[in-house]
């Protein structure tokens, strides 16, 4: 992954790229039943102005999204040859709430 903010709170992520065979930015709350204990949710998060390059290359959350994950802006971001632009990705066991994520002005070119 070019990032992966788990458990944080406040982020920013502006004006920067990745270019790789994996996600752009995966947002993650802690793994199963140690981050439900924790209890640390990923919130408040902002992605803005990237350029996401690669097979794999978009926003994810998840899968490790036991603490929960809310408050997040994703907008402007550009992807290329990207097999997706947003995937939220869950487990059977892993648990977790996902709330108030917004999605404004992506753009795709190349192949999907």
């Amino acid at each position: 992954d070019g990032w992966d903010p788990d458990s944080s709170t406040n982020v920013l992520i502006e004006d920067s790229s990745y270019e790789g065979g994996d996600d752009c930015v995966s947002i993650k709350s802690g793994w199963d039943c140690f981050g439900a204990a924790l209890g640390r949710p990923a919130a408040n998060i902002t992605l803005r102005n990237l350029a996401c390059k690669g097979p794999r290359a978009g926003i994810a959350i998840g899968s490790e999204l036991s603490g929960g994950v809310h408050d997040v802006l994703v907008e402007r971001i550009r992807f290329v040859d990207a097999g997706r632009m947003a995937h939220l990705k869950t487990g059977r066991t892993r648990g977790g709430a996902v709330s108030s994520v917004r999605f404004a002005n992506l753009t795709a070119v190349g192949k999907m």
